[in-house]
Protein backbone atom coordinates (compact mmCIF):
# COMPACT_ATOMS: atom_id res chain seq x y z
CA UNK A 1 0.00 0.00 0.00
CA UNK A 2 1.65 3.81 -1.00
CA UNK A 3 0.40 7.12 -0.37
CA UNK A 4 1.31 8.24 -3.68
CA UNK A 5 -0.67 10.19 -5.60
CA UNK A 6 -1.96 9.38 -9.22
CA UNK A 7 -0.75 10.39 -12.68
CA UNK A 8 -2.48 13.33 -13.22
CA UNK A 9 -4.12 14.02 -16.76
CA UNK A 10 -3.24 17.45 -18.35
CA UNK A 11 -6.34 18.46 -21.35
CA UNK A 12 -3.64 19.99 -24.25
CA UNK A 13 -5.19 21.49 -27.10
CA UNK A 14 -4.42 19.96 -30.17
CA UNK A 15 -3.04 23.12 -31.65
CA UNK A 16 -0.32 23.00 -28.41
CA UNK A 17 0.70 19.35 -28.96
CA UNK A 18 3.36 19.92 -31.17
CA UNK A 19 5.01 22.91 -28.53
CA UNK A 20 4.21 20.83 -25.58
CA UNK A 21 6.94 18.49 -27.37
CA UNK A 22 9.14 20.58 -28.58
CA UNK A 23 9.38 21.80 -24.98
CA UNK A 24 9.99 18.47 -23.16
CA UNK A 25 12.89 17.49 -25.45
CA UNK A 26 14.33 21.23 -25.01
CA UNK A 27 14.07 20.30 -21.35
CA UNK A 28 15.02 16.30 -21.61
CA UNK A 29 18.12 18.01 -22.95
CA UNK A 30 18.83 20.70 -20.47
CA UNK A 31 17.78 18.22 -17.78
CA UNK A 32 20.84 15.67 -19.30
CA UNK A 33 23.56 18.53 -19.88
CA UNK A 34 23.25 19.96 -16.21
CA UNK A 35 23.39 16.13 -14.85
CA UNK A 36 20.14 16.21 -13.82
CA UNK A 37 20.44 12.01 -13.54
CA UNK A 38 19.75 9.60 -15.96
CA UNK A 39 15.91 8.72 -13.88
CA UNK A 40 14.72 12.24 -14.64
CA UNK A 41 16.12 12.37 -18.33
CA UNK A 42 14.11 9.04 -18.91
CA UNK A 43 10.92 10.40 -17.50
CA UNK A 44 11.23 13.36 -19.12
CA UNK A 45 11.26 10.88 -22.73
CA UNK A 46 8.53 9.01 -21.89
CA UNK A 47 6.25 12.34 -21.28
CA UNK A 48 8.46 13.29 -24.59
CA UNK A 49 6.88 9.73 -26.37
CA UNK A 50 3.22 10.25 -25.37
CA UNK A 51 3.04 13.46 -26.58
CA UNK A 52 4.56 12.99 -29.98
CA UNK A 53 2.32 9.88 -30.37
CA UNK A 54 -0.71 11.92 -30.26
CA UNK A 55 0.05 13.92 -32.95
CA UNK A 56 0.33 12.61 -36.49
CA UNK A 57 3.33 12.23 -38.29
CA UNK A 58 2.14 14.73 -41.25
CA UNK A 59 1.53 17.62 -38.98
CA UNK A 60 5.56 17.37 -37.87
CA UNK A 61 6.79 18.88 -41.15
CA UNK A 62 5.66 22.12 -39.86
CA UNK A 63 7.29 24.42 -37.18
CA UNK A 64 5.44 24.91 -33.89
CA UNK A 65 4.30 27.92 -34.28
CA UNK A 66 3.21 27.89 -38.63
CA UNK A 67 1.09 24.41 -36.46
CA UNK A 68 -0.22 26.57 -33.95
CA UNK A 69 -1.37 29.10 -35.94
CA UNK A 70 -3.13 26.98 -38.75
CA UNK A 71 -5.26 24.88 -36.08
CA UNK A 72 -6.30 27.80 -34.44
CA UNK A 73 -7.38 29.66 -37.91
CA UNK A 74 -9.22 26.66 -38.99
CA UNK A 75 -10.92 26.19 -35.49
CA UNK A 76 -11.85 30.07 -36.05
CA UNK A 77 -13.54 29.10 -39.31
CA UNK A 78 -11.08 30.18 -41.68
CA UNK A 79 -11.43 28.63 -45.24
CA UNK A 80 -8.47 26.10 -45.68
CA UNK A 81 -6.86 24.21 -48.46
CA UNK A 82 -3.81 21.89 -48.91
CA UNK A 83 -1.57 21.39 -51.93
CA UNK A 84 1.28 20.26 -53.10
CA UNK A 85 3.10 22.92 -55.36
CA UNK A 86 6.21 22.84 -57.66
CA UNK A 87 9.50 23.52 -55.99
CA UNK A 88 11.87 24.40 -58.41
CA UNK A 89 11.22 23.38 -62.14
CA UNK A 90 8.02 22.37 -63.37
CA UNK A 91 9.15 19.22 -65.20
CA UNK A 92 10.42 18.27 -61.56
CA UNK A 93 8.56 15.63 -59.51
CA UNK A 94 9.46 17.31 -56.27
CA UNK A 95 6.93 19.46 -54.51
CA UNK A 96 6.06 21.84 -51.51
CA UNK A 97 3.22 20.74 -49.09
CA UNK A 98 1.77 24.22 -48.55
CA UNK A 99 -1.71 25.18 -46.43
CA UNK A 100 -3.65 28.08 -47.36
CA UNK A 101 -5.74 28.70 -44.03
CA UNK A 102 -7.42 32.73 -45.25
CA UNK A 103 -5.28 34.45 -46.76
CA UNK A 104 -1.52 33.34 -44.90
CA UNK A 105 -0.26 30.55 -46.91
CA UNK A 106 2.05 28.04 -45.02
CA UNK A 107 4.84 25.37 -46.44
CA UNK A 108 5.59 22.48 -44.74
CA UNK A 109 9.89 23.35 -42.99
CA UNK A 110 11.04 19.93 -43.54
CA UNK A 111 9.55 16.89 -45.69
CA UNK A 112 8.89 13.45 -43.92
CA UNK A 113 9.78 12.48 -47.04
CA UNK A 114 13.41 10.45 -47.68
CA UNK A 115 14.09 12.43 -50.84
CA UNK A 116 13.41 15.32 -49.20
CA UNK A 117 10.55 16.80 -51.19
CA UNK A 118 6.86 15.76 -51.45
CA UNK A 119 5.83 13.73 -54.55
CA UNK A 120 3.03 14.40 -56.61
CA UNK A 121 0.02 12.49 -55.72
CA UNK A 122 1.15 11.96 -52.34
CA UNK A 123 -1.27 10.18 -49.75
CA UNK A 124 0.00 12.34 -47.24
CA UNK A 125 -1.74 15.39 -48.41
CA UNK A 126 -5.15 13.66 -48.02
CA UNK A 127 -4.07 12.54 -44.82
CA UNK A 128 -3.43 16.14 -44.00
CA UNK A 129 -6.59 17.55 -45.43
CA UNK A 130 -8.27 14.34 -43.28
CA UNK A 131 -7.00 15.93 -40.09
CA UNK A 132 -7.51 19.79 -40.63
CA UNK A 133 -11.03 18.51 -41.02
CA UNK A 134 -11.17 17.43 -37.71
CA UNK A 135 -10.41 21.06 -36.11
CA UNK A 136 -13.13 23.01 -38.56
CA UNK A 137 -15.99 23.97 -37.21
CA UNK A 138 -17.99 23.13 -40.08
CA UNK A 139 -16.50 19.36 -41.26
CA UNK A 140 -15.04 19.76 -45.19
CA UNK A 141 -11.78 21.52 -46.86
CA UNK A 142 -13.17 24.67 -48.43
CA UNK A 143 -11.11 26.76 -50.88
CA UNK A 144 -9.13 29.73 -49.32
CA UNK A 145 -9.65 32.70 -50.90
Amino acid sequence: MTNKRGALTLAVEPADLLWLARCLRREQTVAHMCHAGESTVSRIERMFEQVRDALPEVARCFDTYKWADMVLAVEAGEPYDVSLEHAGYPWHDERELVVRVGATSYKADRSIDEAGRFRAGDPRVEELKDLLDQFAPIHGASPAP
